[in-house]
Order: C-alpha cells, then sequence, then structure tokens
C-alpha cells in the first residue's frame, strides 16, 4: 500500500517537474524563433491538451483495442473552444 502511494507521488512529482522543462523550452525555443507569445502560448496548450490522449491511444493501441478515434476529434475541440479566449 505505501509502495503504492508513493510511487504515485513520485510519478506525480516527475510529471509536474517534466511539464515545467517542456514549457520552459518549448518557450524558449519559440522566442528565438521571435514567434509571438500568443502564438506559444496556444501552441503549448494545444500540444498539453492532447499528449495524455496520445499516450491513452497508444497504450490502447499496444493492448490490441481498437479504439483510437479520440485524439483528432479532441484536438479539433480544443482547437475551436480555446480559440475563443484568443
Amino acid at each position: 500500500m505505501y509502495d503504492t502511494v508513493l510511487l504515485f507521488i513520485f510519478g506525480l512529482l516527475l510529471l509536474i517537474k517534466g511539464g515545467d522543462w517542456f514549457v520552459d523550452g518549448a518557450t524558449a525555443l519559440a522566442r528565438r524563433a521571435h514567434v509571438p507569445e500568443l502564438l506559444i502560448g496556444a501552441t503549448v496548450v494545444l500540444i498539453g491538451t492532447t499528449l495524455p490522449e496520445v499516450m491513452v491511444s497508444a497504450t490502447a493501441a499496444v493492448g490490441g483495442s481498437r479504439f483510437l478515434g479520440s485524439m483528432p476529434r479532441s484536438s479539433r475541440c480544443n482547437l475551436f473552444s480555446k480559440g475563443e479566449d484568443i
């Protein structure tokens, strides 16, 4: 029981730190390429909301599941719903 909780906490901390590294790296790279701040933010949010779905779809594909169609539809939904905030 305690092992599971400790592994969960450790994984959560790694996930948070990995997210920070991803955002910092993507932002620095985009700034060097002189990409506008608005586009940087929209791209990071779009990728950040899509990556978990990609991982679920990849895991399902490895496990032999045929349910792989949610990510493209969800990405369109994310893109259009976030477009109102921009």
